[in-house]
């Protein structure tokens, strides 16, 4: 199965970006969304809950198209596992190529962590 066929989670990084006007001795910033893209979101998992015996400590998003930075903040839309894991995460960490190894990479692999509104 080609990875573009369970990419179904929509991303939007959102970069913070100076105004131009100083507020009280500091830059004022402002929110700036990006071009959302597809992922596929791995949230974390228990090891009871697993029958692979594989334990995913961190959520983690896996995408082909899409700039993500370790200082990113994204908004997440995971229809697919009813709502609960949407909202904001912060990339933690650099993104990682994914795929085979020692081969051209088919995608990139990023950390999260949710970030309190």
């Amino acid at each position: 199965m080609p990875l573009a066929d369970i990419l179904s989670d929509t991303v939007t990084p959102i970069r913070t970006n100076a105004t131009g006007v100083w507020i009280e001795g500091e830059r004022d910033e402002v929110e700036v969304p990006g071009t959302p893209f597809l992922a596929f979101f791995d949230p974390p998992s228990d090891q009871e809950s697993n029958r692979k015996g594989r334990r995913v400590a961190e959520p983690t998003i896996i995408y082909i198209e899409g700039a993500l930075r370790a200082e990113d903040v994204v908004t997440l839309a995971a229809p697919r596992l009813g709502g609960f894991w949407d909202g904001r995460w912060q990339v933690n960490g650099d993104p990682q190529p994914f795929g085979p190894p020692y081969d051209t990479p088919v995608g990139y692999q990023a950390r999260l962590r949710r970030v309190d509104d």
